[in-house]
């Protein structure tokens, strides 16, 4: 049961998720905000090709119903007529289609933004499935797209059958109107229609494009194994994150480890802290910590000392001090001067001149290459 429950896709999608299904070309996408944006385009510009509109309807028919020995009287004479008639008509059909192309490229670089995925056109054995296909076909999205393109027709159809009524009277006075006047009224009209139809689509579109963000979001929800599994994902599965932290640590300590014979002198608890410091006079300003670590680590600094001949001094307190205070690398601070110096003092009473000298003699080739 708890399995179950851990499966219902209940969470909202993660960023990462979103930037994954754009990366696929899984988009928030609404056809119907294309076709408002063409339909729109179309209406805003009639006023711009109404001239070219009435002249070219006016060249169409002069052209199709004018009478001389060019007159279509044969199929082939017909078809020259109905030829010159299309080349009419070509500088505005050009003209729209120009609109429509532009308007359409627009509302989907709106929608979209400038993204290229190529993963919609690889080939996937499943479309090849004629279940698949089937469901496709009768699925709820199917069955939803259905009923919005008969709704569509419809409210678009009822309202270009209310306009035609109530202007029918118009309409009947057309059939005995010259075509100066018969034109211009025809484009009038249509006009009419299409301003009714264009804000129509405007709303048809937002509630579309609501819809399509909403079902996007819900297709794209999570359950709360999959945010377990993204998160492990993204930020490394924990168990390899301390494997690596621990090896890291490893190696720090391995290569501190290899500073504790270059050091000068070891400060100790005795038994529980080490501090190993370097200092050489006339090249360092202050004596450096260069490896500190208490229990086991602490036991391993001196038995690298004591190996290599690095004397350790017994002071409790500054050891504590060092340890707790200074970090690896770092100069002495200066409050902690004093304390050290007489380490330092005591080490070269104990001839820790020779120490000096070997320190120096290990430390030529590596500051050489630094």
């Amino acid at each position: 049961m708890a399995e179950d429950t851990a499966q219902e896709k209940t969470e909202e999608a993660t960023q990462h998720r979103r930037d994954e299904a754009l990366k696929k070309g899984d988009v928030v996408h609404s056809r119907e905000v294309v076709t408002a944006a063409v339909v729109l385009a179309t209406v805003l510009t009639l006023p711009v090709f109404h001239p070219m509109f009435v002249r070219t309807f006016h060249r169409v028919f002069t052209e199709f119903l004018r009478f001389d020995q060019l007159a279509a009287s044969d199929v082939a004479s017909f078809q020259i007529v109905m030829l010159r008639s299309v080349l009419s008509a070509t500088p505005l059909l050009l003209a729209v289609f120009g609109v429509i192309i532009v308007a359409g490229v627009a509302s989907n670089l709106l929608q979209l933004g400038w993204r290229v995925s190529a993963e919609k056109l690889e080939p996937k054995p499943e479309r090849l499935n004629p279940a698949k296909g089937l469901e496709r076909i009768l699925g709820r999205r199917a069955a939803a797209e259905a009923v919005r393109t008969v709704a569509k027709f419809l409210i678009v159809g009822g309202v270009a059958v209310f306009t035609i009524r109530g202007n029918l009277g118009d309409i009947m006075g057309l059939h005995s109107a010259a075509p100066s006047e018969f034109i211009p009224a025809l484009a009038m009209f249509i006009g009419r229609i299409a301003w009714r139809v264009a804000l129509l689509m405007i709303g048809f579109a937002v509630l579309d494009y609501a819809y399509q963000r909403w079902d996007w979001n819900r297709r794209l929800r999570m359950s709360r194994q999959e945010l377990k599994e993204e998160l492990k994902e993204r930020e490394g599965n924990p168990l390899i994150k301390q494997r690596i932290r621990g090896l890291q640590m490893e190696q720090a300590r391995r290569r501190m480890m290899a500073e504790v014979p270059t050091a000068t002198a070891v400060v100790t608890n005795p038994t529980h802290c080490a501090v190993a410091l370097r200092y050489i006079p006339g090249e360092d300003v202050a004596p450096v910590v260069v490896a500190k670590g208490v229990d086991h680590i602490a036991a391993k600094i001196r038995e690298i000392a004591g190996e290599h001949g690095v004397p350790c001094v017994e002071d409790r307190p500054l050891a504590w001090t060092l340890y707790r205070t200074v970090k690896l690398g770092r100069e002495v601070p200066a409050h902690l001067f004093r304390a050290v110096a007489e380490v330092m003092a005591y080490v070269f009473r104990l001839g820790g001149w020779e120490r000096i000298d070997k320190v120096r003699n290990s430390l030529r080739p590596k500051r050489g290459n630094d």
